[in-house]
């Protein structure tokens, strides 16, 4: 049984860096499938793990206090990508209109020219 708690912290370990990248990432598109419950379920598992370590006493040891900071970090950092996300997004809708010009083709590469686009009405 003691070998397989300690494989059990060796995981957390290993697995407590990635849950943080993936919190203070969220709004990255490769962690799509991460969005809506996903955020719900990350936020939960790392509380859940938390308070875990804290009912096995694991936060007595200077390790295990870090273990237990490590796990309380993806929390903060996902609601911090949130905050980010929030102010560009501010940002973005509070531009003017000449940087809005500036910025509109790089948001509208994958529209189809307009030669198509006069074409699909008649189509219809």
């Amino acid at each position: 049984m003691q070998f397989l708690g300690r494989i059990g912290l060796v995981l957390l370990w290993l697995a407590a860096p990635l849950v943080a990248f993936a919190a203070a990432n969220k709004n990255d598109p490769y962690l799509v499938p991460l969005r809506g419950a996903g955020n719900l379920a990350l936020v939960v598992a790392s509380l859940a793990i938390v308070i875990l370590l804290l009912r096995r006493g694991r936060w007595r040891t200077i390790a295990g206090k870090l273990l237990v900071v490590l796990w309380c970090l993806p929390p903060v950092l996902m609601s911090v990508a949130h905050l980010k996300f929030e102010l560009r997004k501010h940002e973005v809708l509070a531009a003017s209109a000449t940087e809005a010009r500036q910025l509109g083709p790089h948001f509208t590469w994958a529209i189809p020219p307009f030669p198509r686009l006069r074409a699909s009405p008649s189509r219809a």
